[in-house]
């Protein structure tokens, strides 16, 4: 209910943080203006924060302060914060601000560890920049000794490399506009009308007696 509200601009998150503290009977907080402890963030992993939508904000003697801006949810997942968190209390903020304090406290380490989930196999990584650079240099200066000694021969080798890049490019266009010969049998298969074919009656001659008799 709270998500339509505020999809259509009819409640502010303030006024519906606040509706629901009165609902569960909790406190509501800033975790911007209060930030939480970044101890606690990292052991509770500030993804898994991001995704359940809560943050553990203070830890006050064995009560562990979990701000969460999805109370109906805080009890499914409340379940994956660390058992050495102790006994936890609820705490209410917008999804705005809880994102916002999350963000503001561990923005860098979720940025790094977003850049290397992929595999190092599969990513640009280990990619040496070093010996691109010197290879397009290489490349270069080849290019520019060509222009200067024979003009002629390198300009040719490059409009020909042109040519032959657009016509494939054009060849590739066409291949993809044109359906392959098999989606089109199987096209013109699906239109063709099904045929019935008889099928005999297994008691021919109880059908036949009672035509005659009917007749």
């Amino acid at each position: 209910m709270g998500e339509i509200l505020l999809a259509h601009g009819w409640v502010t998150e303030a006024a519906l943080t606040r509706a629901l503290s009165r609902q569960w009977r909790t406190s509501m907080i800033d975790p911007v203006a209060m930030p939480p402890d970044p101890r606690l963030l990292d052991q509770a992993g500030a993804d898994f924060c991001l995704s359940a939508g809560l943050v553990p904000w203070r830890r006050i003697g064995g009560v562990t302060y979990v701000v969460t801006s999805r109370p109906e949810a805080f009890g499914d997942t409340s379940r994956h914060l660390p058992a050495d968190f102790g006994e936890l209390r609820m705490l209410l903020c917008s999804e705005t601000a809880m994102r916002d304090a999350i963000l503001g406290s561990r923005k860098t380490a979720l940025i790094r560890r977003a850049e290397t989930r992929v595999p190092i196999d599969d990513s640009c990584r280990n990619r040496n920049e070093g010996r691109t650079a010197r290879i397009a240099a290489v490349a270069l200066a080849g290019l520019a000794l060509g222009l200067i000694l024979a003009p002629v021969l390198v300009i040719s080798i490059v409009t020909a490399w042109a040519l032959l890049t657009l016509l494939a490019t054009m060849t590739v266009k066409v291949l993809a506009f044109s359906p392959p010969s098999c989606a089109r049998k199987a096209a013109r298969g699906a239109l063709q009308p099904v045929r019935r074919v008889p099928t005999p009656c297994p008691n021919r001659h109880k059908c036949r007696g009672s035509f005659r008799s009917s007749r």
